[in-house]
Formats: structure tokens, C-alpha cells, sequence
């Protein structure tokens, strides 16, 4: 009944233009040897021209504890994060682990 009420009224129904996907997993370890599994969740948005094929582009990302802490980048270097809220330093042990 609704794809007919669209189709009646010329409303064009087009495909979800926003996605959220879990990129990737890895684990990062504080100075105590605590180690935390992150997940990086990424939102693409969809940037095709109506009527061609999806092309998804990553237009924000956050990194997620299993506990729902946030990590935010350390500026001391590539792999090494703060836990937003607690300012715990921690580093990445392993990647896609």
C-alpha cells in the first residue's frame, strides 16, 4: 500500500543516504597493562547522483571501549589515545586483533 501511495503521489523513494558500520577492532593498553578492545565506528554518506550506483565516502568516525569509553587522539604520536572523561593514556597493542 505505501509503494503505491508513493508511486500515486510522485515521491521518489531513494535508497538510505547514511550508513554506520563498525570499520575495524584492535586493543590498546594503559601503563598498568589494562588492556581495552576498541572498536572504530565510521559513518559514510552516500555522494552518488540519483539513479547511479551507491559511492559511499567516510564523513566521521569515533573510537569506542567496550566499556563506552571514547578515545581521543594523543598529539604525543599515531597510536597512542586519551580516554575521553578520564585522561588515561593508553597505546595500541595490537591492530585487527
Amino acid at each position: 500500500m505505501a509503494a503505491c501511495v508513493h508511486a500515486c503521489i510522485g515521491i521518489t523513494i531513494r535508497p538510505m543516504e547514511t550508513r554506520t558500520i563498525a570499520d575495524r577492532v584492535f586493543h590498546v593498553a594503559d601503563d598498568t597493562g589494562r588492556t581495552y578492545r576498541v572498536t572504530r565506528y565510521a559513518w559514510l554518506d552516500n555522494v552518488a547522483a540519483e539513479g547511479r550506483p551507491e559511492d559511499w565516502q567516510e564523513i566521521a568516525h569515533l573510537l569506542m571501549t567496550e566499556y563506552g569509553g571514547i578515545l581521543d587522539p594523543d598529539p604525543a604520536g599515531p597510536g597512542r589515545f586519551v580516554v575521553d572523561g578520564t585522561g588515561t593514556l593508553v597505546r595500541t597493542v595490537n591492530e585487527g586483533a
